[in-house]
């Protein structure tokens, strides 16, 4: 019996051998009951993925289906099929009867008795392609948007709200902005959408909300219902990770960082940064005025190539934290030489890989993680890379290798080989995991015989803090792991 099983029969019966008598437990919900509260926050420690132990609560008594029943509603979905059409619209498809049961939902979920428990609304689509061929029906989202917005400032405890390619307006924007307690937002919005009226939209005013995570996109260019500025009105001292994948929004992001003509131009709390395309000659407001930044990640398409000369130094005494960057070689190259940077994630390209690893080493030997993208990479350079980062990376504690060309098995193998051979592998102290994944679905052999507990004896002294190697494709997989051994 589980843990959660055994804490409903303590409540509700003697389990055998407890010692405890039906009389007793009866005496003890009777005379000293826990009030309703003590009872949430001990809810609040089940276990998050699995409604299964809340459930085995709820039919444990009436008392607890009355506490803990409106629990099992903290999240609403919505989820549309979209068909994104040559020309840039979208149509939008569902079951015949789904507008209507999703409009009962929604009744359900703002009633008075559940509407203080939704901490979480997700608006989501998926192509057509990936849905059944029965579904047929052509729906229109606003007839499912605009209900759910006219009820969001009934959701009083709302925390997290996500729309994903739904269609956006200033109807939208304005009741999203009536709400009280929200923390997260997350907007994609489709770059062919219509334009906003922006006599709507600058009516309203600022948040009575002050997010800790905000993500806009998708596109490149402001256009639609981003190209009004009401999305920098979310911007506050109070975020903690910021995700612009509209190259639009992250110049205007930066503009605002370097205008000083707002509070929210300083970012004091920002830890994580995701930020597209950006204008290098603007980055160096991101390390002035977001001093606690840890993570930045950069995503630079065809628009904007940044050229060597083009990237400046994170200068010095800014973003004393920060530790973990990810992004196009010029990036990496400047940034590298910031004192603080102990995680890298970049894409490798063949002619160049062994010089830019080498630079990199030789800027910041220390690294602790080290994840490389390998695009057109063949034959010997994969396993010369691997072995160039295992063997001089010496604090190294984890290493990923993702390789989106083909490679054989014998390279896979002598990967293998370089760890469990005891004349190949130096001693690594530190290294904790390897992860090398491949797109070749055929290279890779699942087969361990040829490795002798001798091997694994000495693999074990030369890396004792390892817990797991595993070298996968996408159907088939090597794993080796501590435990398992």
């Amino acid at each position: 019996m589980d843990d959660s099983s055994s804490s409903v029969t303590t409540i509700t019966g003697s389990p055998a051998g407890s010692g405890i008598s039906e009389s007793d437990v009866a005496g003890i919900d009777r005379d000293h009951p826990l009030p309703p509260e003590i009872w949430l926050l001990i809810s609040q420690h089940l276990p998050s993925d699995d409604s299964s132990p809340l459930h085995n609560l709820i039919l444990a008594n009436k008392s607890f289906r009355g506490l803990l029943q409106p629990l099992l509603f903290t999240n609403f979905d919505l989820h549309l099929l979209a068909s994104f059409k040559s020309d840039g619209g979208v149509k939008y498809f569902q079951s015949c009867t789904y507008q209507r049961r999703s409009l009962a939902r929604l009744d359900f979920f703002s009633s008075p008795r559940l509407a203080s428990h939704v901490r979480s609304i997700h608006l989501r689509t998926t192509t057509v392609g990936h849905a059944q061929s029965g579904v047929v029906h052509s729906i229109d989202p606003k007839a499912l948007l605009y209900p759910l917005m006219e009820k969001l400032s009934q959701f009083s405890r709302l925390e997290s709200l996500s729309v994903l390619f739904w269609p956006i307006d200033g109807f939208v924007i304005r009741h999203l902005f009536t709400t009280t307690s929200l923390t997260s937002l997350s907007i994609q919005v489709h770059p062919d959408s219509s334009p906003p009226d922006h006599a709507d939209l600058d009516a309203i005013g600022q948040t009575s909300f002050r997010l800790k995570d905000l993500t806009i996109g998708l596109g490149f260019k402001l256009t639609g219902i981003l190209s009004h500025p009401w999305w920098s009105r979310l911007l506050s001292p109070a975020l903690h990770s910021i995700e612009l994948t509209n190259i639009g929004a992250a110049d205007r992001f930066l503009s605002h960082l370097a205008s000083h003509a707002h509070p929210s131009a300083s970012l004091p709390s920002l830890r994580l940064l995701k930020i597209s395309n950006p204008p290098p000659k603007y980055l160096s407001h991101i390390f002035r005025e977001c001093p606690a930044l840890e993570t930045l990640e950069i995503s630079a398409g065809v628009l904007r190539v940044a050229q060597m000369g083009d990237v400046s130094l994170i200068p010095n005494g800014t973003v004393p934290n920060l530790t973990s960057i990810r992004g196009p070689w010029p990036y990496m190259k400047a940034y590298l030489n910031h004192p603080s940077i102990r995680k890298l994630h970049f894409a490798l390209r063949r002619s160049l890989a062994l010089p830019q690893l080498e630079i990199v080493h030789s800027l910041r030997p220390e690294l602790t993680t080290v994840q490389l993208d390998l695009m057109d990479l063949y034959g010997s350079r994969f396993t010369e890379i691997a072995t160039l980062v295992l063997s001089k990376f010496r604090s190294l504690e984890n290493f990923i290798l993702s390789v989106f060309a083909p490679i054989t098995q014998e390279d896979i193998e002598k990967i293998r080989d370089l760890f469990f051979n005891p004349s190949e592998l130096d001693p690594a102290p530190t290294l904790r995991t390897v992860h090398i994944a491949a797109a070749d679905a055929d290279f890779l052999s699942s087969s361990s015989d040829a490795i002798t507990p001798e091997a694994i004896s000495l693999f074990r002294e030369k890396c004792p803090l390892l817990t797991m190697l595993r070298l996968s494709s996408s159907n088939r997989c090597f794993e080796w792991s501590r435990v398992r051994c």
